[in-house]
């Protein structure tokens, strides 16, 4: 094991160092202590290494209104990162996304779809994939910037618990987003995300970049594009993904539209976190 290793992860983790094993030294993880929940965090959803490492979370987005539960497609969200530590225990994300939907029936791609609770057709307001940094740090959560014309109430939780072989997190984030504008509605967003894999790799401090899943729901208002008006109800998703190490093995669903609509960053979406 590097020494440059061991001293982050010590860091990041005090104490909890236990016995040596042939695969490196086991940590001993308290799943109440926040120092702990912190790396479980890091491992799972991130890593401790600089190497680029791709999610593919695949779900369905649905619409509630009243009695009435419609799905609206398929949500097909990739996501590739990657991390570097910085002082103090924190570390720093540099992130992408490329989300496309698709009919849940067919699997078409989607360019625009019917809202079934008013009749009315819209675009998908489908967004460029762009590089973005986000600093987390022991004790204080995920540094999230502000909206412009918004004032942002963010809150989180985390709580992480071992079920037999695995370990998992909950990371939950729940934001009301407030318009300056008081002729316009707020905004409510529940992010509701569970990560979890093996605690023997987790506990290993030579497994830098352990395989994981995630099962993800949100909770939110719909978004001001579909005119719901005063109609209320409830725009909501339920999902499942997992970390996948080689742009190579993302579904080939995924490849082909990103090869259609951003094919620069198709053919290096290593380089494309570079900027």
């Amino acid at each position: 094991m590097r020494r440059r290793n061991l001293l982050t992860t010590a860091a990041l983790a005090p104490a909890i160092i236990g016995t040596s094993t042939a695969w490196g030294a086991e940590l001993k993880l308290d799943v109440n202590n926040p120092e702990h929940q912190f790396l479980i965090h890091r491992k799972l959803a991130y890593a401790m290494t600089g190497d680029v490492t791709y999610w593919m979370l695949v779900g369905i987005r649905y619409g509630h209104v009243e009695h009435k539960m419609v799905p609206l497609w398929q949500m097909n969200v990739a996501s590739w990162f990657t991390a570097k530590d910085l002082d103090g225990g924190a570390y720093e994300v540099t992130q992408m996304n490329a989300t496309f939907y698709t009919d849940p029936k067919t699997g078409a791609f989607l360019e625009s779809f019917t809202n079934p609770f008013n009749g009315k057709s819209y675009k998908i307001p489908y967004v460029a994939p762009a590089a973005r940094k986000q600093v987390h740090k022991p004790g204080h959560g995920e540094d999230r910037p502000p909206r412009p014309g918004y004032k942002l109430e963010p809150t989180s939780e985390r709580v992480a618990g071992i079920d037999g072989g695995d370990v998992w997190i909950r990371a939950d984030n729940f934001t009301r987003m407030t318009p300056d504008d008081s002729t316009k509605g707020y905004t409510q967003i529940h992010d509701l995300s569970t990560y979890f894999g093996a605690l023997k790799d987790v506990a290993n401090t030579d497994n830098k970049n352990p395989a994981a899943r995630w099962a993800f729901n949100d909770l939110n208002t719909f978004p001001d594009y579909m005119e719901m008006g005063p109609k209320g109800g409830m725009f909501f998703s339920r999902a499942l993904g997992h970390k996948i190490f080689r742009y190579q093995d993302m579904p080939a669903l995924w490849r082909d539209l990103m090869d259609k609509r951003y094919p620069a960053i198709a053919r290096d979406p290593a380089g494309a976190l570079k900027g």
